[in-house]
């Protein structure tokens, strides 16, 4: 990609969600080494936007007639005239659903870009998941590798999702949020780890979402034996909508004896690493609890189901974690005993994570580069 490019990013994201704050800051912080970029902000509040990009910041709404893909008026100016703009990057996100509105919505996205195509706009996505999206959705995701310049997922989970012939068109890429592993890893720089446990769980793992033994393991059994482990736990949550789930843990907690604290951050991947970087162990169902504890250094241990939780569970199998997955609906060993084996080889696992930690980071940069010239 030539530096003088004009791309446009469409910043479209959870607002109160640390996760889509560091995959999208990651990502335009490596696409502007390559581009100019524009970020189209509608509906986006100035902090996270500012989190997300820096104060320095060009919005589309300085020129909507060049810039503001989601407005009319950027459709209208390019009636008569091709857009001045390169290229269009559509924010990293989950697309596991399937509504009939989000189908809808899918296919507009897909509409506009075969429209964009035909001005000489490309448009690119990294970063998708997909996870139950149906046949609808599993067509439209199909065909929007035909239009999309590039079309990457971050799992080969995500990629059985798409027909046969997409999935040789589409791109695996790591999870975006592994280009922040040089950056995690200077702020646990002589952390003296201590003798503390975070938990974090998921607020949409409850009947009738899950099922009962889910419900009992991940909200009850699994946080009261590994707490008597530690000296420490933490209760934490990295997107709003866990909030409640973390208060209603913290309070099981105390209750049974534990010095249990709660801590919220969506905003600030330095204070989030201050809550994560110091302790021997997270436990978590949250992906973007996980994969930023692994980059500080932490032992991140994954607990779930193949069922509820497999875009986790992929990203584990990829990266040779598989030991650290603990499946409640097809234990291999009960729970105290699979947290004895981590805490005992913690060492050891700590060595391996490092190591995947750094390969993912290799690839995923490498891979970018390829994918997005």
């Amino acid at each position: 990609m030539k530096k003088n490019r004009e791309f446009v990013y469409s910043l479209a994201t959870q607002h109160e969600n640390l996760g889509d704050l560091l995959i999208n800051q990651q990502l335009i912080g490596w696409l502007k080494d390559y581009a100019s970029i524009v970020i189209e902000e509608k509906d986006v509040p100035n902090d996270f936007l500012y989190a997300v990009a820096g104060r320095s910041v060009v919005k589309a709404s300085s020129n909507p007639a060049k810039y503001a893909i989601k407005s009319k008026t950027f459709y209208l100016s390019n009636l008569l005239s091709n857009p001045k703009v390169d290229g269009i990057v559509l924010s990293p996100g989950h697309l596991g659903n399937s509504n009939i509105r989000l189908n809808i919505k899918k296919g507009l996205v897909l509409l506009v870009s075969l429209y964009l195509r035909t001005r000489g706009v490309r448009t690119y996505r990294v970063g998708v998941s997909l996870g139950h999206i149906g046949i609808m959705g599993g067509i439209i995701e199909s065909f929007s590798t035909l239009i999309f310049e590039v079309y990457g997922v971050r799992d080969k989970y995500s990629q059985r999702k798409l027909l046969p012939f997409a999935r040789k068109l589409c791109v695996i890429v790591p999870d975006l949020s592994f280009l922040a592993a040089g950056t995690l890893e200077s702020l646990s720089t002589n952390v003296k780890h201590a003798d503390k446990v975070v938990f974090s769980i998921r607020g949409d793992r409850r009947p009738p979402n899950s099922s009962k033994t889910y419900e009992k393991q991940i909200y009850n059994d699994i946080p009261l034996q590994a707490s008597r482990k530690f000296n420490q736990v933490l209760c934490y949550s990295q997107v709003a909508f866990d909030r409640d789930e973390q208060r209603k843990l913290e309070r099981l907690l105390s209750e049974h004896g534990h010095a249990t604290n709660i801590a919220e951050e969506y905003c600030s991947i330095e204070t989030a690493a201050s809550h994560l970087a110091d302790a021997k162990a997270v436990i978590s169902n949250r992906l973007h609890v996980l994969l930023p504890a692994m980059m500080l250094g932490t032992l991140a241990l994954c607990i779930g189901s193949y069922h509820l939780d497999a875009k986790i569970f992929a990203i584990y199998e990829d990266m040779g974690l598989d030991d650290l997955i603990y499946d409640i609906e097809n234990p291999k060993q009960e729970f105290p005993q699979f947290l004895n084996n981590a805490i005992e080889n913690r060492a050891a696992y700590l060595v391996k994570i490092k190591q995947s930690v750094l390969e993912q980071s290799e690839k995923i940069n490498s891979l970018m580069a390829k994918v997005i010239k």
